[in-house]
């Protein structure tokens, strides 16, 4: 039978505080070991997929800090050791931080890292004031944007530092002004800096990987794009990619992205992928849309109330897009003159787990 005291909280550079109503609380880091000793109660969401503890486990293999867990412990049972490692005698419920005390458990048991996680202990809890805590800790939490931490990654990502400034500072670029980097949309914005980043993979598909729900995976992708093709060729392909969006739909002209499908994620990687799998559109690493193709795509019915449906669908939609696309300026050309495939098309590389729509990957801390 296991030691009673193997089965205690023990809470290390442990220091008493004041929170913002009196109450004593304890701050400091929990014991790795102590880990497995905290309890779940049923007031809890249930555990993310591994995927997901994946990401976290990788900000504390990096040894990157995440935010400070809330538990309870139903009892005011502690001692104080020689050391100054706090030992919590009675039961301790997990408030919040379920996923990062799940992630760290990972890391311990696969060998990966040694997690240090802080802690704010909240002393006499009962299940019923520690479910308020829950609520309202997840009820007022906002998800910080996946579109803000992009944003953040300029200093060490190139592909990133290219793509904001095609958008933010080159005011020829058809994009400029109109992708959101921040928390929500507003004014004259029309696509994330998600989805950006999102067609910038698919456009450049044939020179590296990327396209993945993962945040950093994606811009690690796109990274080793740009290292292949070198920056101006990278932003060129991306640049050309909008100004043929532009050209043949109107993003300049566009005021409000609601009924304008062909800045829906779908129609736009349906479009990247018949181009992406041509010879046609093609000069080595160089995407070249020619102005007979332009005109060809332009008039592709989007307003057909059956293609805008489907631009407006998740999931393969874009494969049957992409199909009556192709058909579309392949009509009424002799057979030597349609769009000539490449032997392995790039947009046949899937990604498990791959977003298609317009969903917005949100990183937010468990």
């Amino acid at each position: 039978m296991a030691n009673q005291n193997q089965l205690h909280i023990h809470i290390i550079a442990a220091a008493l505080d004041e929170w913002n109503d009196g109450k004593i609380i304890l701050r400091g880091v929990v014991s790795p070991d102590s880990l497995r000793h905290l309890q779940v109660a049923p007031y809890q969401r249930e555990i993310l997929p591994e995927s997901k503890i994946k990401d976290l486990a990788q900000v504390m293999i990096k040894g990157d800090s995440l935010p400070d867990i809330e538990v309870g412990m139903r009892g005011q049972d502690f001692q104080t050791m020689a050391d100054g490692t706090i030992v919590l005698k009675d039961s301790v419920y997990i408030i919040d931080g379920l996923q990062r005390t799940t992630a760290g458990l990972m890391c311990i048991d696969r060998g990966l890292a040694v997690p240090r996680l802080g802690v704010v202990v909240h002393f006499a809890t009962t299940e019923a004031w520690e479910r308020e805590r829950f609520r309202a800790l997840n009820l007022y939490r906002t998800k910080l944007s996946a579109n803000i931490i992009l944003r953040n990654m300029q200093e060490e990502s190139p592909a990133t530092a290219a793509l904001y400034h095609f958008t933010e500072e080159e005011r020829t670029s058809p994009l400029f002004g109109r992708v959101l980097w921040g928390q929500r949309m507003g004014g004259t914005q029309l696509i994330t800096a998600v989805q950006l980043f999102k067609s910038a993979g698919w456009i450049n598909a044939r020179f590296g990987p990327g396209r993945s729900t993962n945040i950093e995976q994606l811009v690690a992708g796109l990274d080793k794009i740009l290292t292949n093709v070198g920056r101006t060729t990278f932003e060129g392909n991306v640049r050309r990619f909008f100004n043929v969006i532009d050209e043949c739909f109107g993003i300049r002209r566009t005021t409000f992205k609601s009924g304008a499908s062909f800045l829906r994620g779908t129609f736009m990687r349906a479009l990247a992928s018949v181009l992406v799998d041509h010879e046609n559109f093609w000069d080595g690493q160089t995407l070249v849309v020619k102005k007979d193709m332009i005109n060809k795509i332009k008039t592709f019915p989007l307003h057909d109330p059956a293609v805008s449906q489907l631009a407006s669908s998740s999931g393969m939609a874009w494969q049957v897009l992409a199909k009556l696309l192709t058909d579309h300026i392949n009509s009424g050309r002799r057979v030597e003159n349609r769009l000539k495939p490449f032997a392995n098309p790039a947009s046949d590389k899937t990604v498990e787990g791959e977003a298609d729509d317009d969903s917005e990957d949100e990183q937010a801390v468990a």
